[in-house]
């Protein structure tokens, strides 16, 4: 177990070893060899399943075992206590992976007659209780009795079959919302019981309420076909994935998925990975790295491992992610903004803002659209993928007053969203606006002393300036961004800025490098009339120009 939530920092391991009381080889305690171990959480508890053999009787089957231990003692990163319980007449016990807040731990497995057996797993220490397995009513055996238990599938290639692959054993269990699901091995035939193919089995057990009921017994099936060493898990918006493996006579192992959302209709199969060779480790197991996992970054996704043939014929884990997501992402139309701590030339440096989110898949990306002298249609010609909410971008200013035909060289932009799944969000178009330069002269009063400078440095070779301490500039415009223009070097003073009355800041107009046409405040505004007003603290306070996008 992590000692903190990092995972890649330090771990603690906790040892225990099993003992069963039998009769054979000699009557007493033996010890026992945990095989095929799973892993089941609750709010309160850690429970580990395994079925057991006996280490001093040639390996002889022993039952199945169940340890329970508290969270808080391994929190604690020191010792734990673990409460051991072993059947010797059940088999293959599957701590269900609690998927929902509950300090109770389901358990499924089957019995001598390969019936499936329910029992729930509450408290811990002095109030730790394990009920009885009930036999899940209406439930058919894990097994067909006409079914050899060494049943194995087929493969294309030398072996014919893999051998070790598959019996009656419950694989991998979950718990959600009520749902108990549970994947198994299953014999399935077609014709009589003459021959057999190997099924994936998926089934759905209510278990809150009274006794077991069946909600869903489902196999994943063909004729000629083998299914076999099925998972299951639950995405956090409640959509189950499943997997399996599937190979026959005339093909190689591959492995594959399915979902559904309401436990009844599913998805059409897709296939994560194929073999390209036999599997030819006639002495190794197969299907044991089996898993799905809840995807934190997306309540549609699920993470899952699964088994393909290496090329050399060994197996090798696949990871995949697995979505199931119809829900398109959302996004909100652009805004623009002029950028403070920039310089204007010829062009204004604007940011493009947006939202942008979806909670099944997650965001894939964002395409951003630009359209100039025309409005931005459907789809208008993207500039790229943005892998954040921002955009930075230059863009020609006119002057003002602006002639008609300058503003109809508008900038407009539009954004468009993808999600995990391929999903894809309206296309939300902004404004069209222009940035419009204005001098200080123009829509400017000023009271106070202020007096003119020229030179190349300045926006249109001029520019207003004053050193007596209340002097002011006020500035009335009509747009959605304005930045105030000024001029930045050694001996620079300081200067107050309002925004309809509001005090925005004291801005400081020393640098150690001279920054000419330098915008020094910028804000987004409403599409309404605006006074911006310029107070002198200290200094020299020059006033350049000013920047609308309207």
């Amino acid at each position: 177990v992590s000692d903190t939530a990092d995972p890649t920092g330090t771990w603690s391991t906790f040892g225990f070893e099993p003992q069963v009381n039998a009769s054979t080889p000699a009557p007493g305690y033996h010890y026992v060899l945990p095989d095929f171990p799973a892993l089941g959480l609750s709010s309160d508890k850690i429970v580990v399943a395994a079925n057991l053999f006996q280490i001093d009787n040639s390996y002889s089957f022993a039952g199945s075992g169940v340890w329970v231990m508290p969270w808080s003692e391994v929190i604690a990163n020191g010792s734990a206590t673990a409460h051991f319980e072993s059947w010797s007449t059940l088999f293959s016990i599957r701590p269900a992976h609690n998927l929902s807040p509950s300090a109770a731990v389901h358990l499924i497995g089957t019995d001598s007659l390969d019936y499936v057996v329910h029992a729930r797993v509450t408290g811990f220490g002095g109030t730790l209780s394990i009920s009885t397995f009930d036999e899940i009513p209406g439930l058919d055996p894990l097994w067909d009795t006409g079914a050899s238990y060494n049943l194995a599938p087929r493969q294309l290639g030398s072996p014919a079959k893999i051998v070790k692959s598959a019996n009656d054993q419950i694989t991998e269990a979950v718990w959600a919302n009520g749902h108990l699901w549970f994947v198994s091995n299953y014999p399935k035939s077609f014709d009589g019981g003459a021959t057999w193919n190997l099924a994936a089995r998926f089934t759905d057990i209510a278990v809150d309420a009274g006794s077991p009921v069946v909600n869903a017994d489902r196999l994943q099936d063909g004729n000629g076909t083998d299914y076999f060493m099925p998972g299951i898990g639950i995405s956090a918006n409640g959509t189950v994935f499943a997997t399996w493996n599937r190979s026959s006579a005339l093909e190689y192992v591959s492995l594959e998925a399915g979902a559904t959302p309401d436990g009844v209709n599913w998805s059409m199969p897709i296939t994560i990975a194929s073999s390209s060779s036999p599997y030819t480790m006639t002495g190794g197991r197969w299907g044991y790295a089996v898993g799905i996992a809840q995807d934190p970054n997306g309540t549609a996704a699920v993470w899952q491992t699964g088994e393909v043939v290496q090329n050399d014929g060994t197996w090798r884990t696949v990871i995949s992610r697995l979505i199931l997501d119809g829900v398109a992402p959302s996004a909100s139309a652009p805004t623009q903004e002029l950028v403070a701590g920039t310089s204007i030339n010829s062009q204004v440096s604007v940011r493009i803002r947006w939202t942008a989110s979806d909670a099944g898949s997650g965001l894939a990306g964002v395409r951003v659209g630009r359209c100039a002298a025309s409005p931005c249609v459907a789809d208008p010609p993207y500039v790229g993928w943005q892998t954040g909410t921002t955009f930075a971008t230059r863009e020609y200013w006119v002057s003002s007053p602006p002639a008609p035909t300058d503003l109809s060289w508008r900038y407009q932009y539009a954004v468009a969203a993808t999600d995990g799944a391929g999903n894809a969000s309206d296309t939300m178009v902004g404004y069209a606006l222009a940035p419009v330069l204005t001098q200080q002269t123009t829509s400017v009063a000023y009271t106070g002393v202020w007096k003119n400078a020229s030179g190349a440095s300045y926006s249109g070779g001029s520019a207003k300036y004053s050193t007596a301490v209340g002097a002011k500039a006020t500035f009335t415009f009509n747009g959605r961004s304005v930045g105030f223009v000024s001029f930045k070097a050694l001996g620079r003073g300081k200067v107050k800025i309002y925004l309809d009355g509001k005090l925005k800041g004291t801005f400081s107009l020393a640098n150690a490098t001279t920054q000419a046409r330098r915008i020094i405040y910028a804000t987004t505004t409403t599409a309404a009339t605006h006074k911006l007003m310029l107070v002198v603290v200290s200094g020299r306070v020059d006033v350049d120009a000013f920047v609308v996008l309207k």
